[in-house]
């Protein structure tokens, strides 16, 4: 009998080392040893989460390459979904459900790892309460007037009894940029049937929500409401660095030593759906230098066609800050170019 205990004892150990992974046991002839361990990467790692991702980064590249299991959790502490993805340097992007969830636990390697979560941010545009779904979001956005957007979507619920549903409208947030609630106009065949609700759940933010009188006041499972809504004088993009890049070269039409001009352009980098603003440094040093080539000195500087869409500012002798105004503001992967030139006559 006391042959089958020290083998369970075996056993158990070799399960709580499994599951603890805090420390080693080696079996020898003569019995069982401990050998301590370390966290492979100690020092916690941030989450920041997005739509069905949560980027892992790590206090440090030690864990290169090993796997790291995160669960999102609901405020009362459920779990939402788990995911896994490897370590590339101190990163790992884990393809984990993110809705509904406002904290996270993880491991690295089987060790715990605190970590500090983000939740996305939500909106512009998104559900006011539990029982609104909202699915199907698309933006018009009007190509020659980047001050003009127009938001769709499709509310639904998962209710079997009628439910009063709501929609919440981030104004600090793009397109909108600090707009008011009165420029927003309901649009759609069934606009009438809902209405805007002014600083709602606060100032700064506006509802849409059904009508008595429409119809649409309450939702229930199978019923699917289209709703629409459109500014069309918003402010213009706010500068968003992250969002785009600035390059500048020489023209490739007039780069003389009597008429030395750079082309600088702003590229969207995919980030924004919505239209920035950007700001460029431009540096004529080049540009002086090439009508030094021939001998010559600028006696003036000289703009290209779309100098009115930006606002330019000389900073020295040789640089200027160019921003944009609304009609050169981008989106997406759009571009802007303006031109720069030094002139001697």
């Amino acid at each position: 009998m006391r042959r089958v205990f020290v083998l369970v004892g075996v056993a158990l150990l070799a399960v709580g080392v499994g599951l603890a992974a805090a420390s080693s046991l080696t079996v020898t002839g003569r019995g069982i040893t401990a050998t301590s361990a370390t966290h492979p990467c100690p020092g916690g790692a941030s989450a920041v989460a997005a739509a069905g991702t949560v980027t892992v980064t790590l206090a440090s590249t030690a864990c290169d390459g090993m796997p790291v299991q995160l669960t999102t959790l609901t405020s009362s502490g459920s779990a939402v979904a788990s995911g896994s993805a490897t370590v590339s340097g101190a990163v790992a992007t884990v393809p984990v459900t993110t809705s509904g969830a406002t904290s996270a636990v993880a491991t690295v390697a089987g060790w715990p790892l605190a970590v500090a979560y983000a939740a996305p941010t939500p909106g512009p545009v998104y559900p006011a309460n539990p029982d609104t779904t909202l699915t199907e979001v698309t933006w018009d956005l009007v190509s020659n007037n980047p001050t003009q957007a127009c938001f769709h979507g499709t509310v639904t619920t998962t209710s079997s009894v009628p439910v009063v549903w709501g929609l919440t409208i981030d104004l600090s947030q793009p397109p909108f940029n600090g707009a008011s609630h009165h420029t927003l106009q309901l649009a759609g065949s069934d606009g009438w049937r809902y209405r805007i609700a002014p600083n709602q759940p606060s100032p700064g933010f506006a509802g849409v929500e059904g009508t008595n009188n429409g119809g649409r006041r309450t939702i229930v499972a199978g019923q699917s409401y289209r709703v629409e809504v459109c500014d069309w004088s918003l402010p213009a993009g706010v500068d968003t660095p992250s969002a785009y890049t600035v390059q500048t070269a020489p023209s490739a039409t007039q780069w003389t030593t009597t008429w030395a001009c750079l082309d600088t352009t702003v590229t969207g980098n995919g980030t924004s759906q919505f239209y920035v603003g950007w700001t460029a440094q431009v540096d004529m040093a080049p540009a002086i230098a090439r009508l030094a080539e021939g001998g010559g000195v600028r006696d003036a500087w000289t703009y290209g066609v779309t100098e009115w869409m930006v606002a330019r500012t000389q900073t020295s002798p040789t640089t200027f800050t160019v921003t944009s105004t609304a009609p050169s503001t981008i989106a997406g992967t759009q571009s802007f170019t303006f031109t720069t030139c030094a002139v001697d006559y």
